[in-house]
């Protein structure tokens, strides 16, 4: 090989031992941060024991407020459609009012959960419960499915 590159590497030099780490300096470094660590040591007082506790509870009771509890639901419709949503839902409320009377008891609702719109029916604990309704509505929406929900309010659990 000849030419112009294998001259460049031939004569290429350059003394880069002035910026290279020396591992002496560093073991030095990192001894001296860890007897400063050693050196400062932290011990909590009552107070804020007791702060911190005052936290925690008031956090606990915060959450207790907008529990929510795993369940099933049966999705009738997921998809990018607002209107035809609005239509699914006019649909369950109809066959639903069939099915159960007007006074049937049981949730349905359309909701947004990116990238879709959802109708959903019921607050069901378990599988079980939500077969029992999912059989009757199966007939009517075919395209129905029993899902899991972590978002359901202990008040809406049938």
């Amino acid at each position: 090989m000849g030419g112009i590159a294998a001259q460049a590497q031939t004569n290429y030099h350059e003394n880069l031992s002035n910026e290279r780490i020396h591992f002496e300096d560093v073991q030095v470094l990192v001894k001296d941060t860890l007897q400063l660590c050693e050196d400062t040591v932290v011990t909590p007082t009552n107070q804020q024991n007791k702060d911190a506790d005052a936290v925690v509870d008031g956090l606990k009771t915060y959450y207790d407020e907008f529990d929510k509890v795993k369940g099933k639901r049966i999705l009738i419709y997921s998809g990018d459609s607002e209107t035809e949503a609005d239509q699914k839902k006019a649909e369950v409320a109809q066959t639903l009012e069939e099915l159960y009377g007007i006074d049937h008891g049981v949730y349905y609702d359309k909701d947004w959960n990116s990238p879709a719109w959802r109708v959903v029916v019921g607050c069901f604990k378990d599988k079980l419960d939500a077969y029992r309704v999912y059989v009757k509505i199966k007939e009517k929406f075919p395209r129905a499915l029993i899902i899991p929900d972590n978002r359901i309010p202990k008040d809406c659990i049938q």
